[in-house]
């Protein structure tokens, strides 16, 4: 109910969010373990008609909060498209503006404000109308290190950073705040840990 039209696209699918709705969209099944320190990767690429008009969250969230499933939109973001303080995240945002920022906090904390709270990057990436945009991060055991567009943003994080995620069953997703109907583009999404 909160996407109005879902169609095949040439990169992948054409979906029409309805107006102030959200939606998510993972692997419910599939978990980074940050206790373990493994190695992983995670990746999206996607276009939006308008890049001012949604807000968007990419990356790994923990599975719920409360008994409520992460892939529950109210569950990822506030009014404000934000990602709310009650989840674990490792990611990307986009609030309803056209800047990407990278950050990554733990279950109970804010939104980070510098980069000793989990504030990776502010402004990343500036997303263009109709433009593709491919989100990437990976971890080698040791270090998470950030993509956009396959090039690397910032310095990588040490996997004993204080302020990431400490779950055992963090999921990916993408989650999209919508501010109006105008199109987005899925064309991948794809996680892999190795255990």
């Amino acid at each position: 109910s909160n996407t109005t039209a879902l169609a095949a696209a040439d990169r992948g699918w054409l979906i029409t969010p309805t107006t102030n709705k959200a939606w998510t969209l993972g692997f419910p099944n599939c978990n980074a373990d940050f206790t373990q320190k493994r190695r992983w990767g995670y990746e999206v690429c996607f276009a939006l008609t308008d890049a001012d008009k949604h807000g968007f969250a990419a990356g790994l969230t923990s599975r719920a909060d409360a008994g409520v499933s992460a892939f529950t939109a109210s569950a990822i973001f506030t009014a404000a498209e934000v990602v709310v303080s009650n989840v674990s995240f490792l990611g990307f945002r986009k609030p309803e503006d056209t800047d990407v920022d990278i950050f990554y906090k733990t279950d109970g904390s804010a939104i980070p404000s510098t980069a000793a709270t989990g504030l990776h990057t502010t402004t990343a990436a500036t997303m263009l109308d109709a433009t593709f945009i491919k989100l990437g991060m990976n971890c080698d055991g040791r270090n998470i290190r950030f993509f956009i567009d396959n090039a690397q943003i910032g310095v990588a994080v040490s996997l004993d950073d204080a302020y990431l995620p400490a779950e055992a069953d963090l999921i990916p997703i993408f989650a999209l705040y919508s501010n109006a109907a105008s199109t987005v583009t899925m064309s991948w999404m794809a996680f892999a840990e190795v255990n």
